[in-house]
């Protein structure tokens, strides 16, 4: 249970290339990014956004059943963190923040936006994007438990862009909600690996397999090669 600086690295780069956007008008970033609507980008996006409904989450969990119970407990740990951060930041820090269409409704300037038919937009509670949270936390959590996995990192990654992306293309967040999506999502699985570093070692129970029946489950996913030698051998 290590935080391995490959793992890292993809997570990092995106946090370093889009820091500087954050300080560009919000209004600006929303327009442009609102404004390359197309039916099929429409589609894909609404899709997208899903991801941070849970879906990144509750795939994380799924896949992590065949890894040892500290990876589950950290896991949990995790989760109530990222949950703190975003209910901290909605409802006690920034609870009047904006999102686009109330900001640009405010300044008389939401015939600027692009509207899906029949979606529904929000107007408050704007800080941070909790889709994107959501989605990075798992995603950032699947990369480490299976760090094994070839560029398993940058998959994971692209998959939490994306979803904040979507949140800014259905004028759902502004850039800098997303940002710090991003940034808590990924704080909140890296915490929750070197919390539960630091006491696993100290339970016997938190090192074996919640459902021994995975055992070699885990050892198929994270090595196939060593799977298919063996197949090979016999």
């Amino acid at each position: 249970m290590k935080v391995k600086f490959k793992t890292v690295l993809p997570f990092a780069i995106v946090l370093a290339v889009f820091f500087p956007l954050i300080f560009v008008s919000k209004e600006a970033t929303s327009i442009f990014i609102n404004s390359f609507h197309t039916p099929k980008l429409d589609s894909f996006f609404i899709k997208t956004t899903w991801l941070g409904e849970g879906f990144m989450l509750i795939s994380a969990l799924l896949l992590i059943l065949v890894k040892k119970t500290k990876w589950i407990i950290a896991f949990l740990i995790g989760l109530a963190i990222h949950f703190i951060f975003i209910q901290i930041n909605k409802l006690l820090l920034f609870p009047d923040v904006l999102r686009p269409l109330g900001y640009f409704e405010a300044i008389g300037k939401e015939h600027l936006l692009y509207r899906i038919e029949n979606l529904r937009v929000y107007r408050t509670t704007s800080f941070p994007s909790g889709h994107t949270t959501g989605a990075t936390f798992g995603a950032a959590f699947i990369a480490f438990a299976f760090k094994k996995i070839r560029s398993v990192s940058w998959v994971m990654m692209t998959l939490s862009v994306f979803v904040g992306l979507s949140r800014i293309y259905l004028i759902q967040h502004f850039l800098i909600d997303v940002y710090f999506g991003l940034l808590f999502g990924f704080v909140s699985a890296v915490l929750a690996i070197v919390l539960t570093k630091r006491i696993h070692k100290k339970y016997a129970w938190m090192n074996k397999f919640l459902i021994p029946k995975f055992k070699h489950l885990e050892v198929y996913i994270e090595e196939p090669d060593v799977i298919e030698e063996s197949w090979n051998s016999n």
